[in-house]
């Protein structure tokens, strides 16, 4: 899929994806030419989605991070029938899971109002039959930006 080039490439973006194709190059010992050909293919395939930040979440005032457990009639239809869940704004990733439960969301909340509220929203909607909500007490590890 990608050789150790496109990977050094990667990471060094994934570090700080404002780095100029000079810098990168630099860094990599390879060509600004060849960061540029290689980051443009990668574009193209799908494998760099998009540039962005990170940013410190409990610095914005959302102090709560909650995982719940989503159970929906008729999982293999629902995210292709149903787009609400999908269209949520407070989320920070839905996964489709196996197992007791059939959606993962990983969401995180300024206050405990915030959270009743995207609960009791997430349970009116017409598929939802019921959730399971665990408050994450400490972050030890939270890094999605790490090549495999």
């Amino acid at each position: 899929m990608i050789d150790q080039v496109d990977r050094a490439i990667l990471e060094e973006y994934i570090k700080d994806s404002r780095q100029s194709f000079r810098e990168v190059a630099r860094k990599t010992d390879v060509s600004p030419g060849t960061v540029a050909a290689r980051v443009s293919k990668m574009e193209e395939k799908g494998i760099i989605k998009r540039y962005t930040i990170q940013v410190d979440h409990e610095k914005l005032g959302y102090d709560l991070t909650v995982l719940i457990n989503v159970n929906v009639s008729g999982a293999p239809d629902f995210f292709e029938e149903n787009n609400a869940l999908t269209a949520l704004v407070e989320p920070n990733a839905i996964y489709n899971t196996t197992g007791d439960n059939d959606i993962m969301i990983i969401a995180k909340f300024k206050n405990r109002e915030e959270l009743s509220n995207f609960t009791k929203n997430l349970l009116r909607m017409e598929t939802v039959q019921g959730t399971k909500t665990q408050l994450v007490l400490k972050t030890l590890i939270e890094d999605f930006d790490k090549l495999r």
